[in-house]
């Protein structure tokens, strides 16, 4: 975008990549005047057609839905919403940013005692997210996350019935635009029933199983969250052991370890590829007690048949632990398990 048509120097901004190479995205808060925005290809054989949209509103904002805390709008939970703070005022600020920037406040009712989820994704700007118990009051918050430009961010909560307030900021007064919000609540007494009827693992032995159909019920810090599908086993570890579990899919699988089923804090370890996507692998010595392991998807939409395996060893046989195998370079990866290690 320039200033003056025919004055290259005059150029205000300009972007490539925005998401992917097919999308570019300019925002600023610019002065009265004319000027010209230019769509252009990144080299001389990328030319084609295009559409382009400009918007304009005013500096101090004050237009958008859920603008304050007097007119909050409201996210339904199971719905992905487009939440936008193009128009909107600064009204709030979170322990972890938003200053002098925009924002709005979104309603979430509660029904049950639940675990709240929220994933905000490609956002088209830096920002925070943070969730409030009282919208006008920022002594209530119960977390806040920042919000990086296009990636993903998630708040992970446990709440009582009751009305909570999700708000969008933006880090700095340029840090505006929209982003897809999607809210999820799990009734933690359905949680709870589910950690009970956890079947235990036994050493030696291959479970095998599959995740369709199944609820997605715990998420992991890595496997870019893991909200697919998953099952839960007990793991009752009698001494201290050098422990190792293996799973196969036949899908993009992870596994996860927790200390405490129903609380994902209790991640003692996360394992998203090992060797390749379709194989995963967790190595730890654990003290004597119960452990829950999860078998689980990569993000959303992965799930289908696995095999699990579970070893103990003595805690000595750490220190011979081999670094995960690299995936076969020029050719489709391979299992990196035995043979007949296979769903």
């Amino acid at each position: 975008m320039r200033r003056a048509c025919d004055d290259p120097s005059s150029e205000v901004i300009c972007n490539d990549d925005f998401r992917d190479q097919r999308h570019a995205l300019i925002t600023g808060v610019y002065d009265a005047g004319e000027y010209y925005v230019f769509t252009d290809g990144f080299s001389p054989s990328q030319t084609g057609s295009y559409s382009v949209m400009a918007e304009l509103a005013p500096e101090a904002g004050g237009r958008a839905t859920g603008e304050s805390c007097r007119a909050t709008g409201e996210i339904t939970p199971g719905r992905i919403e487009r939440v936008d703070t193009f128009a909107a005022a600064d009204d709030a600020t979170g322990s972890c940013g938003g200053a002098g920037a925009p924002d709005v406040a979104h309603k979430i009712v509660v029904g049950t005692k639940s675990r709240l989820r929220v994933s905000v994704r490609d956002s088209e700007f830096h920002g925070y997210a943070y969730l409030r118990r009282a919208c006008d009051d920022a002594g209530s918050e119960l977390a806040c996350t920042p919000l990086p430009l296009g990636r993903e961010t998630a708040i992970d909560v446990e709440v009582p019935v009751g009305e909570y307030f999700l708000f969008i900021d933006g880090a700095t007064p340029e840090s505006f635009g929209s982003a897809r919000v999607e809210v999820r609540l799990d009734d933690l007494a359905d949680l709870a029933r589910t950690c009970r009827a956890a079947l235990q693992l036994r050493p030696g032995r291959n479970f095998t199983g599959t995740t369709e159909g199944a609820a997605d019920s715990f998420q992991a810090p890595c496997a870019g969250g893991a909200r697919s599908p998953d099952r839960v086993y007990r793991l009752r570890v009698p001494q201290k052991s050098f422990v190792r579990v293996r799973l196969a899919t036949e899908h993009d699988g992870a596994l996860h370890l927790r200390g405490d089923c129903m609380d994902s804090a209790s991640t003692l370890a996360c394992s998203d590829d090992y060797g390749d996507s379709k194989h995963s692998a967790i190595e730890q010595v654990l003290d004597k007690g119960t452990y829950y392991v999860i078998v689980d998807g990569f993000r959303t939409g992965n799930f289908g048949n696995y095999a699990l395996e579970v070893e103990f060893l003595p805690p000595s046989a750490a220190a011979t632990l081999a670094p995960p195998p690299e995936p076969p370079k020029g050719a489709e990866n391979k299992p990196s398990f035995d043979a007949d290690w296979t769903p």
